[in-house]
């Protein structure tokens, strides 16, 4: 994973307990990108950086996966069988 980015502004407070609620820490970045992706059409956590190293290092990570369409679609094709990948492309046909 990456390594935290004191260049980014702090995370508020609010925005980080909303990142905490909202983010399976016990998933791995990978796995959320590759399942919850579609689910996101503006994702923007990653702007920040946080007071928690490996929140801030998850979500660092997931912004990266994001923002590189064959990087997401390789955690897709080792995270999902093939079902789900053909159940995800549906969802992207129909649009959000």
């Amino acid at each position: 994973m990456n390594k935290v980015n004191n260049q980014l502004p702090l995370a508020p407070i609010n925005c980080e307990q909303m990142a905490k609620k909202l983010f399976p820490m016990d998933m791995s970045p990978e796995e959320y990108a590759a399942r919850y992706c579609d689910d996101w059409y503006c994702f923007s956590f990653h702007r920040y950086y946080y007071r928690d190293p490996e929140l801030d290092m998850w979500i660092q990570r997931l912004g990266q996966i994001f923002a590189t369409p064959a990087l997401l679609a390789k955690c897709q094709e080792e995270m999902l069988d093939s079902q789900e990948i053909n159940q995800f492309r549906k969802r992207l046909a129909k649009g959000f």
